[in-house]
C-alpha cells in the first residue's frame, strides 16, 4: 500500500507541499489552514469521512508540524485529537487500488494516526499529558463498544472500527533509535526502510570506492537487529519477519552493551507495515540519544493502559469480535471478498501486547505492583496460547478461516510478546530463576520440520531473555545463562542443530562441515531461509552470552578467562561427530572474537583471544583459518572506534600492533614462496611451512583491506600506509632479484604487488593530503617513489592493459591523487647519484633492449621533441623511470584529482636538484610539464562550469602571474607560455575581479619596491592569496621585470575591455575605490591605482558602447562616465557606512534601517530619488553583507534591487538598476549566482505583468476606419527598458559563458520560458519597434547552442525549436512601417545582421545535435521533458515543441521528437530511427533556408528605409552579406514551392504573410492560393485570406471553398463593399459574407461608406444590401439621415445641357430609392421623426433657394436674390450639417451665400 500511495500523483503533491511548509520560519498560518483544509472534516457534530485523499493531507499535516519546529500547535494537537475522537463512528472511503495487499484502509488510517500521535508526544512535552490520555479515553471507548458493538452499526464497526482500533494499537507508543521522528522518514524516504547507521558517514565516505570492494569482516553476532536479508524478505514473504522486535524488554539505554564497531545498516523494510497483520515498527537498541527516544510514562498513566488492555483482550471482547468478522450474517456470506479479517483475536492480543511493550520499554522506576499485575495478565494470556487446544484450533484453522495470514505464526508472536513482558516484570531471583529454566525448556523443544522456520521469533525471544535475566539477576542466574548459552552453541542444541541441518541441505553442492564454515565466514548471506534462521539464532546466542559474561564479571572477575580457557580447548578438539566438530569449531572462533570486541573494556580480553587465535592459525592448516583471519581483522579495530575515557588504548593498540604484523608476515612470507622457484629446494626447513599459507593469502589481504577502510586515527593511517608500502617495495625487490629470463612486466608473481594496490588506495584516500606532503616525512616520499617507479615498470599505471586487472589502475589512479611529489626529499644537488644509488631498479636489470624501448615510450608520450630526444638517449634506466613516473603521476593526477590545479608542476622546475642536473634532466621535465598541463587543459574544459572550478582557475591565474616574476629567466617563460594557453581556453579569466585585482597588487608591490636598495632580495606577501612576490636584488632587473609585467599587465586587460567592457571597468573601478579608501597611504599613491586608470584612459574608445551610469550618455567620453561612476560609489559607500556607523553606535537595529531604505527606493517619485536610493541600499548591501548572511535579509534586498526597475519601468530606472548590480557583482561576487536568480525571476514578473516588449500587440489604427476619438499614429510599445535589460543580459550571458554553469543554465531557462512554446503563446510583441530585442534574445540562444557549453541535447533540441518558431513568429505578420529613430532603427538592423550570421552558421551545429538520440539521464533533463510533453503537441498552428518534421498540406501530421520518436514507455527517453532522424534534419535545412530568407528580405527593407540613397556615411558593416546571400538563393519555381510548403507547415499566418515581405514571385503567389484553398478552415482566422479564397476565379466557378466565407474573420469594411460593387461577381457567399462583415462595424464607422453603399443598391439583385441598410438605419438615426440625403441625391441624375446641369430621375433605380426612404422613415420613432423633420425641413428651404436662382442670370443679379432668399429663412434650432453631423447649426451668415454651379439640379 505504501508503494502505490507513494504513486498518488495527490500524496507526493502534499508530500511536496509538506517538505516546503516545514522550511519556513515561520510558517505562516494561512498555508498550514490550507492543508487542513484537505484533511478529513471535522466540523460540528456532523459524521467524519474520510477518504484516500484525506489520508495523504493527513500524513502531510503530520510532517509539516513535526519538521517546523511544532509551529502552531495550537491548531494542529486539536484537531489531530479530535479526528481521533470520531474514528469509532467515522465513514470510509477508499479507492479499489489502495487495497490489493489485504489490509483495510481504515487500519492504514488508524496506523497512521498513531505514529503521528506518538511522534508529537516524544517531541512535544507540552502536548504529552493530553496525547496520553486522549488515546487511552478513545481506546476505552474502543473496547467498551468491542464488548458490546452497536446493532445499526455493526456491520461498519467490524469492518472499519476494528481494523481502525488495531492499526492505533500497531503505532501508538513506538518511538525512534533516532533523534527524528518517525512519520517523515517512513514516508519521505525513497526506500520504504528506517536506516540505523551506527558508522561513522564521514568514514564511510572517505574509504572510498575500494573500502566497498572488500567483503565485510564485521561479525554478523556484533548486529543488534533481527531484521532479515531484503533479498530472503522477496523471495520468501516477509510474513515471518513482520513484526521481529525481539529486543530485550527491558533493555535501557544505562546497562545495554553497545557496538563499538560501524555496522552495516540495518533496514527494516517499513512496507511490511502496510502489508503484514499485526506488525509494527521495530523497537531498536543501539541508540544515539536515549533521551530524546523516550516516551515517558506516570504509572497511574502505564496502569490506565493495562487497564485498557485488560478490557480488550477479555474474552465478552474477543468472542464478540470473533462473532461479528466470522459467524455474523453480513459477513459470514462474504460480502466484502476482499476484506482479511475472518478473526480479530489474534491480530488484537498481539497488536495490543506490542503496544503495552512499546509503552514500558524505556521507562525506569515503575511501581512494583504494576509489575505485578502486568505479571499476571501476560501469564493469563500466555496461558491461553499455550494450552494444546488452542494449539490444535488455531493450525486447525488456519486453512478454514485465516486465508490472509497465517494464524499460527501470529500465536507464536503472541507467544513471544509475553516472554518478553515476563522477563521485563519479573523482580525476584525465584521467578526468575524458574522463568530462565522454561525459557531454556522452549529451546530444547524440536519443532516439527513444518513449524521450524515459524517458532524462530519464539526462539529468538527466549534466548534473548536469557542473557537479559543474566544482566536483571548477576548474582544467581548469570552463571546458568553463560552455561546454558554456551552448550547451545557447543553441545549444539537440537534446534540450533535442526537449523542448520536444514540450511545445508538446500546447498546440495556443499558438504554440512564446509557449509558451516561458509556460512561462519563474516560477510557470508544465506541463499534461503533456513540459512537467514541459522544465522539470527546463532548470532542472538553469541550476543546474549557476551551480555551474560559481563554481568557476571562485575561479581566474578575470573570468569572471562575462566570461559576462555574452556572454550579454547573447543577450537582444536570436538566431542562430538566429525560433522558438528566443524560447527562447534566455528562457533568458538565466532564466540572469541565476538566477546574479544564487546568486552574489550575489559582488561586482558583482546590480548587472551588474540593468543588463543595465533595458537591456532594454520595449526594445523584448515579452513578455519579464514575466519580466525577475519577475527583478528575485527579485533585489530578496536583501537580505533573506543572512547579514550573509557578504556585505555595500550592493550587495543599492541594487539593492533600484533595482528598487522601477523597480516604482513603471511602476506611477506606468500609472496617468498611465490618468488622461490620450484626446481629449487628450501634452504631453510621453516620457510616451507610459508606454502602453508596460500589459502588465506586472500583472506589477508581482505582484512587489511577492512582494517584500512575503518581506521581512525591519522597516525594510525600513516604507520599503516609506510608498512603497507614498505611491503610492496620489499615483494618487488624480491621479483626482480629472482626474476631470470623474462620481459620487466611479464613477471608471473608481480601480481603479489598488485594485490596491495586497492589497500594502498585505501589509505591513501583517507588520509589528509597535507600529511601526505608534509616534508619530513621523508620515509614516507621514498616509499612512494618506489611504487611509482614498479608501477610504471611492471606496468600497473597503464590504463586497459591485458596483464592487470582495471581496478588496480582504478587504485593507481587514487594514489595518484594523494602521492606527494617525486622531487628529491633530502637536500642534495647531485639528483643522478641519488636516482642511481638509491632507486630499487637499476640498470643491471634491464637489457640494452629492453631499457631502449623505455626510452622510445618515453620520447612518443612526450611527442617526439627533438631536443629531448637527445637528452632522454642519454639516461640511465634510474632516470628514465624517474621521468617516467612524473609523467605517470601528473597526468593521472590532474585526469582524476577534482583539486589539481598544475601549480605544484613549478615544484619539479624549481627543484635545486633538477636545475643543477648535468645530464640536462631539466629540460626532459619541461618537457614533460608541458604534455601535462596540456592534458589539464584538456581535461579542465570538459568539467562542467562550476564556482569550484572557477576558484581554482583563478588561483592558478594568480599563481601564473607570480611565477611571471621568478628570478629565472625559464621559469618566467613557463609561467607566461602557461598563462596564455590558460587565458585562450578559459577567456572569463581576463576580466575576472580577482586576477585583475591581483595582477595590479603585484604592480604595485613591484613599483614601490623598485627603488629599494641593492642587495636585498625579499618576499612580499601578495594581498588576498597566500603567495610570496620575489624580489630582486639590483636595480636593472627591477626594472625590466616591472617593464615586461606591465606591458603584460596593460594586453590583459586591453583583452578583457574588448571583450567585456561594463565588468571591467567595474573591476578597475572597485580596485580604485578601495585603494582611495585605504588609509595608510601605500596603495593611495601606488602603481596599481595607476595602471588602472590609465588603462581606463588608454583603451577609452574601446567599446564605446558600454554604459557606466544611468541616464541618455550613449557616445560620450567613457573617462568621464568612469570617473562619474567611481564618485557616485565612493560617496553612497560613505554614506552607507557612515548610516551603520550611526545605527549600530545608538543600539539601532540593522534590520529597520534596511526597511528604510527599501521603502524609499520603492517610493521614489523621481529619477533623481530613485538613483539615489538604488545607489545608497546597494552600498548598505555591500558594507552590511556580513552581518546579514545568515538571516533573510540579504535575500531581501537583492531581490528588492533586481524588481527595482520594474516598480518604475523606465529606462532611466533600468539603467540605475543595471549599474547597482554591476557594482554588486564586482564588490560581493559571491552574491552574484543570488543577484542572477533574482534578475531572472524579475525578467520572469515582466512577462506576467505584460510590461514592454511584452505588452499585448495592438494593431494600428485603419485610416479606411473612421471612428471618433482614435488618432492616427504609431503607438509602439514602451521597450526602452527592455532594451537596456537586454544588452546587459547579452553582456552577462557572454561574460560568464565560460566560467559559471549556473548562470548558463538561468539563460537558458529564461530563454525557454520567454520564447515561444507552441501555436497560440505568443509572448514578445511582434510591433516592429521590438525587432531588436527579440533577435538579440534569439542570438544569445544561438549562442548557446553553438558554443561549447554543457547542455543536455533534449535541452538544445528544445530550445532551437523555440529560436526557430519565435523568429517565424515575428513573420507571421504583415510589414509594419518604422517607428524607430534611424541611431534605433541603426542598433535594430545590427542585431539582425548578427543573428543572421550565426544562423547561417546553425547549420553545422544542427547536424551534430540531431545525429544522436537524446536520453534523459537527470533531473533537469527529466524536468524540462515533462513540460515539453504537456505542449499541444498534435495541434495545427505554430510548429509545436520536440516536432522538427514538416507537414504537407492536406495530409495528417506526424508529431515527430527533435531526435527521434517519443517513446510509448514512460515517456523519458526518446529513441530515434535512423529514417526519421535523415527526414528530421531535412525538415530543420528547409526551414533554415527559409528563415535565412524572411531574415534577408527584412534587413534589406530595413536598410532602404534607414538608407533610402544609400549613403556610405550610414552604411551598416555587414550589410553587404545580404546582398551577397541573395544573389546565391535558388529562384526555381520548385524552391518558391517548397519554401510555400515549409512555411504552411510551420503556420498558416507565415504562408500568407510570404506574398507580402518576398515581392515578385508569382509562383509564390499562385502556391499559397492553392494552399489555402486546400484547407481554408486553417486560415478562416485570418481576414485578409479572404482574398486568396473568394478571387474573381472561384466567385465566377462557384468554387465549394466559397462556404468557409460563413465563418471567416471580418476584413475592412472596403474589402467588403468591393464584394458588392459593379465589378464583383455576385455569389450568395460572398454577399453574405460582405454584409455580415458591415455588421460588425458601428454604423458610425460606415457613414463615410454611404455613398458606397448607395451605389451597391444598384446591383443588389439578391437584396442584401437593402436589408442591411433598412438594419442600419434602425440602429443609427445619423446614419440614416446620411443615408436617405445619399438616397435622395441619387433618385436624379445629371443631365448637362449648354448653360447648365439638370437633375432627371434615375427610372432604373428612383423608384426603389424613393421607397426604400419611405421604409426608412416609417421605421423611425417619434422622436425620430421629429428630428429628421426639424433637420431636413430646415435644410430643404436652404436647398429650395437653387430652384428660385434659375430663372435669374449669372451675376449680381442672382447673388442678390441668393442673399434676399437667405435672408427670408429662419434658424430652426437642433439642427446640424449634413455634412458634418458633429456641427450644430447655432446662426446663418446671411452674406456668405454662394450660388453654386450645379444647383439647378435641383
Amino acid at each position: 500500500m505504501l508503494e502505490r500511495l507513494r504513486e498518488d500523483p495527490h500524496f507526493r503533491l502534499c508530500m511536496s507541499l509538506s517538505t516546503t511548509l516545514s522550511q519556513l520560519r515561520p510558517l505562516p498560518l494561512p498555508k498550514l489552514q490550507q492543508l487542513l483544509l484537505m484533511c478529513p472534516a471535522i466540523e460540528n457534530d456532523e459524521v467524519c469521512i474520510i477518504h484516500t485523499r484525506g489520508l495523504s493531507a493527513l500524513i502531510a499535516l503530520g510532517i509539516t508540524y513535526l519538521g517546523s519546529a511544532l509551529q502552531h500547535g495550537d491548531i494542529v494537537v486539536p484537531y489531530l485529537l479530535k479526528l481521533l475522537s470520531r474514528l469509532s463512528k467515522a465513514k470510509w472511503i477508499e479507492s479499489d487500488r489502495q487495497n490489493s495487499k489485504g489490509i483495510p484502509f481504515s487500519e492504514h488510517v488508524g496506523f497512521t494516526l498513531g505514529t503521528v500521535l506518538t511522534d508529537i508526544a516524544c517531541h512535544d512535552v507540552s502536548w504529552r499529558s493530553k496525547i496520553l490520555n486522549s488515546v487511552n479515553s478513545e481506546l476505552q471507548n474502543f473496547a467498551s463498544l468491542c464488548q458490546s458493538p452497536p446493532p445499526q452499526e455493526l456491520l461498519n464497526f467490524s469492518t472499519n472500527a476494528v481494523p481502525c482500533l488495531i492499526g492505533i494499537l500497531r503505532s501508538f507508543g513506538r518511538v525512534s533509535s533516532l533523534a527524528k521522528p518517525i512519520l517523515p522518514m517512513l514516508f519521505l524516504s525513497k526506500s520504504s526502510s528506517i536506516s540505523t547507521r551506527i558508522a561513522d558517514t564521514q568514514t564511510t565516505e572517505r574509504s572510498g570506492y575500494f573500502a566497498n570492494k572488500f567483503k565485510p569482516i564485521i561479525s554478523r553476532s556484533i548486529s543488534q537487529s533481527f531484521a532479515a536479508d531484503a533479498e530472503m524478505r522477496r523471495k520468501f514473504g516477509s510474513d515471518l519477519f513482520a513484526s521481529m522486535n525481539y529486543s530485550s524488554p527491558a533493555e535501557t539505554p544505562d546497562n545495554a552493551p553497545t557496538s563499538i564497531i560501524p555496522n552495516e545498516a540495518i533496514d527494516y523494510e517499513l512496507d511490511n507495515l502496510f502489508t503484514q497483520f499485526g506488525s509494527s515498527y521495530p523497537l531498536l537498541k543501539c541508540t544515539e540519544n536515549p533521551e530524546v527516544a523516550k516516551l515517558k510514562l506516570k504509572t497511574e498513566q502505564l496502569t490506565n493502559f493495562l487497564n485498557v488492555a485488560k478490557k480488550l483482550l477479555s474474552d465478552e471482547s474477543l468472542d464478540t469480535l470473533d462473532w461479528a468478522a466470522n459467524e455474523h450474517p453480513a459477513l459470514s456470506g462474504n460480502t466484502n471478498p476482499r476484506f482479511p479479517y475472518r478473526s480479530y483475536s489474534e491480530v488484537l492480543i498481539l497488536s495490543t501486547l506490542s503496544m503495552i511493550h512499546s509503552l514500558i520499554f524505556y521507562q525506569k522506576g515503575v511501581d512494583p505492583a504494576f509489575s505485578v499485575a502486568l505479571q499476571s495478565f501476560v501469564k493469563n494470556i500466555n496461558t491461553k496460547f499455550s494450552s494444546t487446544n488452542a494449539v490444535l484450533k488455531y493450525e486447525g484453522l488456519e486453512k478454514i478461516r485465516c486465508r490472509r495470514f497465517n494464524a499460527y505464526s501470529l500465536h507464536i508472536k503472541c507467544n513471544a510478546e509475553c516472554i518478553q513482558l515476563l522477563v521485563w516484570a519479573v523482580n525476584d531471583e525465584n521467578n526468575g530463576d524458574i522463568l530462565a529454566r522454561r525459557l531454556s525448556e522452549k529451546l530444547m523443544n524440536l519443532q516439527h520440520i513444518s513449524n521450524l522456520v515459524s517458532s524462530e521469533p519464539l526462539l529468538l525471544c527466549c534466548l534473548e531473555g536469557l542473557g537479559h535475566l543474566a544482566e536483571k539477576f548477576p548474582d544467581s542466574l548469570a552463571q546458568f545463562c553463560i552455561d546454558y548459552l554456551r552448550d547451545f552453541l557447543m553441545t549444539p542444541s537440537p534446534v540450533f542443530l535442526a537449523f542448520q541441518k536444514q540450511s545445508a541441505a538446500e546447498s546440495l553442492e556443499m558438504s554440512l562441515a564446509q557449509h558451516a564454515i561458509w556460512l561462519s565466514a563474516s560477510g557470508s548471506k544465506g541463499n534461503n531461509i533456513y540459512d537467514v534462521c541459522f544465522l539470527q539464532l546463532r548470532d542472538t546466542a553469541i550476543d546474549n552470552l557476551a551480555r551474560a559474561l559481563q554481568a557476571t564479571h562485575s561479581i566474578d572477575s575470573n570468569v572471562i578467562q575462566a570461559f576462555f580457557s574452556a572454550l579454547s580447548s573447543k577450537v582444536y578438539v570436538a566431542e562430538s561427530t566429525a560433522q558438528e566438530s566443524t560447527l562447534i569449531s566455528c562457533n568458538s572462533l565466532l564466540i572469541l572474537g565476538h566477546i574479544a570486541v564487546t568486552l574489550h573494556n575489559i582488561p586482558h580480553t583482546l590480548s587472551s583471544v588474540f593468543q588463543i587465535l595465533q595458537q591456532r592459525f594454520c595449526n594445523p592448516q584448515s579452513p578455519l583459518d579464514t575466519i580466525i583471519i577475519d577475527q583478528l581483522a575485527y579485533m585489530a579495530l578496536v583501537g580505533s572506534f573506543v572512547d579514550l575515557n573509557e578504556v585505555s588504548l595500550e592493550e587495543p593498540t599492541l594487539v593492533y600492533s600484533n595482528i598487522v604484523k601477523l597480516l604482513m608476515n603471511v602476506i611477506q612470507e606468500n609472496g617468498a614462496a611465490c618468488y622461490q622457484p620450484p626446481d629449487k629446494p628450501y634452504a631453510d626447513p621453516a620457510a616451507a611451512c610459508s606454502r602453508s599459507y596460500k589459502h588465506v593469502g586472500n583472506a589477508v589481504i581482505n582484512a587489511l583491506g577492512n582494517i584500512a577502510a575503518k581506521l581512525k586515527s591519522e597516525s594510525e593511517l600513516e604507520d599503516l600506509l609506510i608498512k603497507v608500502l614498505s611491503l610492496f617495495v620489499k615483494l618487488g625487490l624480491e621479483d626482480f632479484k629472482n626474476a631470470t629470463n623474462r620481459t620487466i612486466k611479464a613477471s608471473s608473481t608481480a601480481g603479489n604487488l598488485g594485490l596491495l594496490i586497492p589497500i594502498v588506495a585505501t589509505l591513501a584516500r583517507r588520509m589528509n593530503l597535507t600529511t601526505l606532503k608534509s616534508k619530513n616525512n621523508l620515509k614516507l616520499h621514498k616509499f612512494f617513489r618506489d611504487f611509482w617507479t614498479y608501477a610504471v615498470v611492471l606496468g600497473f599505471a597503464e590504463e586497459n592493459s591485458a596483464l592487470w586487472p582495471q581496478e588496480w589502475f582504478d587504485g593507481v589512479c587514487e594514489i595518484a591523487c594523494k602521492t606527494p611529489l617525486l622531487i628529491s626529499s633530502e637536500s642534495t644537488d647531485v639528483l643522478k647519484s641519488e636516482l642511481n644509488y638509491n632507486s630499487p631498479l637499476t640498470n643491471d636489470i634491464v637489457t640494452s633492449q629492453e631499457l631502449a624501448d623505455f626510452k622510445n615510450k618515453i620520447i612518443r608520450e612526450l611527442n617526439n621533441n627533438t631536443e629531448v630526444s637527445s637528452i632522454i638517449t642519454r639516461l640511465t634506466f634510474a632516470q628514465c623511470t624517474f621521468v617516467q613516473s612524473i609523467i605517470k603521476l601528473e597526468s593521472l593526477r590532474v585526469i582524476h584529482s577534482e583539486t589539481a590545479a598544475c601549480s605544484h608542476l613549478f615544484e619539479y622546475l624549481e627543484d635545486k636538484a633538477i636545475v643543477k642536473d648535468r645530464s640536462s634532466l631539466w629540460v626532459c621535465i619541461q618537457a614533460v610539464c608541458d604534455q601535462v598541463f596540456k592534458v589539464f587543459l584538456k581535461k579542465t574544459t570538459e568539467r562542467p562550469r562550476t564556482r569550484a572550478l572557477e576558484e581554482q582557475l583563478e588561483y592558478l591565474t594568480q599563481f601564473l602571474l607570480v611565477k611571471f616574476n621568478n628570478p629565472h629567466q625559464r621559469i618566467r617563460r613557463t609561467a607566461d607560455n602557461y598563462l596564455s594557453k590558460l587565458m585562450n581556453e578559459f577567456p572569463n579569466l581576463f576580466w575576472n575581479s580577482r586576477v585583475l585585482h591581483t595582477m595590479l597588487d603585484i604592480v604595485q608591490i613591484m613599483s614601490s619596491t623598485i627603488h629599494d636598495e641593492d642587495g636585498l632580495s625579499q618576499l612580499i606577501k601578495v594581498p588576498n592569496s597566500d603567495m610570496f612576490l620575489p624580489i630582486m636584488d639590483t636595480q636593472e632587473i627591477k626594472e625590466n621585470l616591472f617593464k615586461d609585467f606591465t606591458e603584460r599587465c596593460k594586453t590583459i586587460i586591453q583583452q578583457a575591455i574588448t571583450f567585456a567592457p561594463d565588468s571591467t571597468r567595474s573591476h578597475l573601478m572597485e580596485y580604485v575605490d578601495k585603494g582611495a579608501q585605504d588609509t595608510l597611504g601605500d596603495f593611495a599613491q601606488g602603481g596599481g591605482l595607476t595602471m588602472a586608470t590609465e588603462s581606463i584612459i588608454q583603451f577609452a574608445e574601446v567599446n564605446r558602447r558600454a554604459v557606466f551610469m544611468p541616464g541618455k550618455q550613449k557616445g560620450k567620453n567613457q573617462v568621464g562616465f568612469f570617473i562619474t561612476s567611481l564618485n557616485l560609489r565612493s560617496r553612497f559607500i560613505g554614506e552607507a557606512l557612515g548610516l551603520k556607523s550611526s545605527c549600530l553606535e545608538t543600539g539601532g537595529s540593522l534590520e529597520k534601517l534596511v526597511a528604510t531604505m527599501r521603502t524609499k527606493m520603492k517610493t521614489a517619485k523621481n529619477d533623481d530619488e530613485f538613483m539615489k536610493a538604488i545607489f545608497r541600499l546597494t552600498a548598505l548591501l555591500i558594507s552590511i553583507s556580513d552581518e546579514c548572511e545568515d538571516s533573510g535579509m540579504l535575500k531581501a534586498i537583492l531581490n528588492d534591487l533586481a524588481f527595482a526597475p520594474l516598480n518604475k519601468f523606465t529606462e532611466f530606472a533600468m539603467e540605475a538598476a543595471i549599474a547597482s548590480w554591476q557594482w554588486i557583482f564586482s564588490a560581493r561576487p559571491d552574491h552574484s549566482i543570488l543577484l542572477m536568480i533574482f534578475i531572472c525571476t524579475a525578467w520572469q514578473s515582466s512577462l506576467t505583468k505584460r510590461l514592454g516588449i511584452f505588452t499585448p500587440f495592438k494593431r494600428d489604427p485603419d485610416p479606411l476606419y473612421m471612428v471618433e476619438g482614435v488618432e492616427f499614429k504609431p503607438s509602439p510599445p514602451e521597450i526602452g527598458p527592455h532594451i537596456v535589460w537586454t544588452k546587459f543580459l547579452e553582456k552577462m550571458f557572454l561574460e560568464r559563458r565560460y566560467s559559471n554553469q549556473e548562470a548558463v543554465d538561468m539563460m537558458c531557462q529564461l530563454l525557454q520560458r520567454t520564447l515561444q512554446e507552441a501555436s497560440g503563446t505568443r509572448k514578445i510583441n511582434p510591433h516592429i519597434a521590438c525587432i531588436g530585442v527579440r533577435f538579440r534574445l534569439l542570438t544569445i540562444g544561438l549562442l548557446l547552442l553553438q558554443n561549447n557549453i554543457n547542455i543536455s541535447l533534449v535541452n538544445k533540441s528544445v530550445l532551437r525549436e523555440r529560436i526557430y518558431l519565435c523568429s517565424f513568429e515575428y513573420f507571421s505578420h504583415p510589414p509594419m512601417c518604422v517607428t524607430q529613430d534611424n541611431a534605433t532603427l541603426a542598433q535594430d538592423i545590427q542585431a539582425l545582421l548578427e543573428f543572421f550570421t550565426y544562423l547561417h552558421a546553425d547549420r553545422k551545429h544542427l547536424i551534430k545535435d540531431t545525429s544522436s538520440s537524446p536520453t534523459i539521464n537527470d533531473d533537469h533533463d527529466a524536468a524540462t521533458t515533462i513540460s515539453v510533453l504537456n505542449e499541444k503537441q498534435l495541434t495545427s498552428g505554430y510548429m509545436n515543441t520536440l516536432q522538427l518534421s514538416s507537414h504537407s498540406a492536406g495530409t495528417k501530421s506526424t508529431a515527430r521528437s527533435t531526435a527521434g520518436t517519443v517513446s510509448s514507455g514512460a515517456g523519458t527517453n526518446f529513441t530515434s530511427k535512423k529514417p526519421e532522424l535523415k527526414s528530421d534534419k531535412k525538415d530543420y535545412a528547409k526551414k533554415h533556408n527559409l528563415l535565412l530568407i524572411l531574415l534577408s528580405t527584412e534587413i534589406e527593407r530595413l536598410i532602404t528605409w534607414y538608407n533610402p540613397l544609400s549613403s556610405q556615411d550610414l552604411t551598416i558593416s555587414g550589410e553587404e552579406k545580404i546582398a551577397v546571400y541573395r544573389s546565391q538563393q535558388p529562384s526555381t519555381e520548385k524552391a518558391w514551392k517548397e519554401f510555400a510548403r515549409v512555411a504552411w507547415s510551420i503556420s498558416p499566418d507565415l504562408v500568407l504573410c510570404l506574398p507580402l515581405r518576398i515581392k515578385g514571385s508569382t509562383v509564390l503567389q499562385k502556391e499559397v492560393t492553392r494552399l489555402v484553398r486546400v484547407n481554408p478552415a486553417a486560415v478562416s482566422h485570418i481576414p485578409f485570406a479572404v482574398e486568396y479564397v473568394a478571387d474573381s476565379n472561384s466567385l465566377e466557378n462557384d468554387s465549394i471553398e466559397l462556404s468557409h466565407l460563413l465563418t471567416w474573420a471580418s476584413c475592412s469594411p472596403s474589402r467588403a463593399l468591393h464584394f458588392l460593387s459593379r465589378n464583383a461577381i455576385p455569389n450568395p457567399f460572398s454577399v453574405q459574407y460582405a454584409i455580415k462583415v458591415l455588421r460588425s462595424y458601428p454604423q458610425e464607422a460606415l457613414i463615410m461608406y454611404v455613398p458606397q453603399l448607395v451605389q451597391a443598391l444598384r446591383y443588389d439583385e439578391l437584396g442584401f444590401v437593402r436589408e442591411f441598410l433598412l438594419w442600419a438605419a434602425k440602429q443609427s438615426v445619423l446614419f440614416a439621415h446620411q443615408l436617405i440625403w445619399n438616397l435622395k441625391t441619387n433618385v436624379f441624375q445629371i443631365c448637362s445641357s449648354k448653360e447648365e446641369e439638370v437633375g432627371v430621375r434615375d427610372e432604373q433605380v428612383g423608384e426603389k430609392f424613393e421607397k426604400l426612404i419611405a421604409q426608412i422613415c416609417e421605421a423611425f420613432s417619434k422622436n425620430a421623426k421629429e428630428f429628421y423633420h426639424r433637420e431636413f425641413d430646415f435644410f430643404d428651404k436652404i436647398t429650395a433657394i437653387s430652384g428660385e436662382l434659375i430663372k435669374y442670370e449669372k451675376g449680381p443679379r442672382r447673388k442678390m436674390a441668393c442673399k434676399s432668399a437667405l435672408e427670408k429663412i429662419k434658424l430652426t434650432p437642433g439642427c446640424y450639417l449634413p455634412s458634418n453631423p458633429e456641427a450644430m447649426v447655432i446662426g446663418i451668415d446671411y452674406n456668405s451665400g454662394i450660388p453654386m454651379q450645379r444647383y439647378s439640379m435641383y
